[in-house]
């Protein structure tokens, strides 16, 4: 004879039904931190700002909003802080509220380099007016993060 296992018998669906079920939650947005000192200017004369970021899974093309250490006021809410101004680059423009449309992969040698190293751990986006003095510096400071435009603290 067959081994029974070779033609197993067809089965009905489960006696047994599952009550209230729920469906799938939505994840809130959240904020993706990046190192200290992770902003870096192109070059000099250049409003590109390069952004290391390992392995942030950011999506090309889509605006973000850049912000400073977290803080709270006098009357105990909770506000970002703008990052450190540096390289002639000052913090305020880089914390736009309105933000900016990012490009995944380093900008390199005057053109976007998108090698998959490159792209998991790296984006960069170009300032609306301050231009750099030196180019190659590195800044920002502590606690800066990137997420949503519409994330509220």
């Amino acid at each position: 004879p067959k081994q029974p296992q070779l033609e197993p018998r067809p089965s009905s669906a489960d006696a047994i039904s599952i009550k209230n079920v729920r469906t799938a939650r939505t994840e809130n947005a959240v904020a993706y931190s990046i190192p200290e000192n992770g902003f870096e200017t192109y070059e000099a004369g250049s409003r590109v700002i390069n952004v290391t970021a390992p392995g942030h899974g950011l999506t090309n093309g889509t605006t973000y909003r850049f912000r400073g250490q977290p803080t709270t006021s006098s009357g105990s809410s909770f506000q970002y802080a703008n990052p450190g101004s540096f390289d002639g680059i000052s913090g305020s423009n880089i914390a736009k509220a309105a933000g900016y449309a990012i490009t995944t992969g380093i900008f390199r040698d005057g053109a976007r380099v998108s090698t998959d190293y490159a792209v998991a751990n790296f984006f960069h986006f170009t300032v609306d007016t301050d231009t750099a003095t030196k180019g190659g510096v590195k800044g920002g400071g502590i606690g800066c993060s990137v997420g949503p435009v519409t994330l509220e603290a």
